[in-house]
């Protein structure tokens, strides 16, 4: 139906073929359709702080967005505690705002305690400990991953056995690949692949004290990214890219966005 429908000069979106996909197959198993705007963050008219008025945009799972303000404009103006209120808003933190916030197709009220716990706000504070490991350790520090994984796995078995498939996903993984042990999302090579995205592969033997600014919003970017993260949002101070820098950020943010359902 797809490929019968297709249009060579304006082809759909692989998200639009995918939630078709998605469609058909909930028919075939009787399960609810996805809800309207399942995949994307959306705001509506949102209005915090002195700043931030009327704000509204909706952006897909896999999307990136970014807000500019005019320095010279805000003149004496520091526009980081509105910002910061937007965020604490986006993740339920913050109720002192107008307009509303949907999350993946639910009113930002609605969502529990695991679904808010996704949506990260950087920097984080960190242990004073940290600053003597290197990356590679730092990375991991007090994170529980094996717990974070082994849940996203028996979720997965769930919609399986809801669907009415009784195997596990490693079950069927194994007969997929003939009999090759699967593990999934193998912890070393989960954290390869982000270290890989934000370019930090290459310095995980670097201290964490030894850190460039550039260098330490990575480090925080990667840290939310290997807890399986639904919103990573952060504000980049004013006057910290100079434009190669800036480059190379853009450039590693292309790769998050290529290899990670996150927004």
């Amino acid at each position: 139906e797809i490929v019968k429908e297709w249009n060579v000069d304006d082809p759909p979106h692989a998200y639009e073929i995918v939630e078709k996909i998605c469609e058909m197959v909930s028919s075939g198993v009787k399960k609810e359709k996805l809800k309207e705007n399942s995949q994307f963050l959306v705001l509506n008219q949102v209005s915090v702080g002195n700043i931030i008025d009327n704000l509204s945009f909706k952006i897909h799972r896999g999307k990136s967005i970014g807000i500019i303000f005019d320095e010279k404009r805000l003149e004496n103006i520091d526009p980081r505690s509105d910002l910061l209120d937007l965020f604490d808003a986006i993740a339920g933190n913050h109720s002192d705002f107008s307009g509303s916030i949907q999350i993946f197709g639910n009113p930002m009220l609605l969502l529990n305690k695991e679904e808010k716990e996704k949506i990260f706000i950087l920097p984080q504070a960190y242990d004073a400990s940290i600053t003597k490991l290197r990356i590679k350790k730092a990375l991991q520090y007090k994170i529980r991953l094996k717990v974070i994984y082994r849940l996203k796995k028996s979720d997965f078995n769930l919609i399986l056995r809801d669907a009415g498939l009784t195997q596990s996903l490693d079950e069927i993984m194994r007969e997929f690949l003939k009999g090759k042990p699967f593990n999934f999302l193998r912890k070393k090579q989960y954290i390869k692949k982000v270290l890989e995205s934000t370019g930090l592969l290459n310095k995980k033997n670097k201290k964490f004290s030894q850190l460039t600014p550039l260098e330490f919003l990575l480090f925080s970017i990667t840290q939310a990214l290997i807890q399986s993260p639904t919103i990573i949002m952060f504000s980049i101070p004013f006057g910290i890219l100079g434009k190669l820098e800036y480059e190379k950020f853009n450039s590693y943010m292309n790769k998050i966005k290529e290899n990670f359902h996150v927004v």
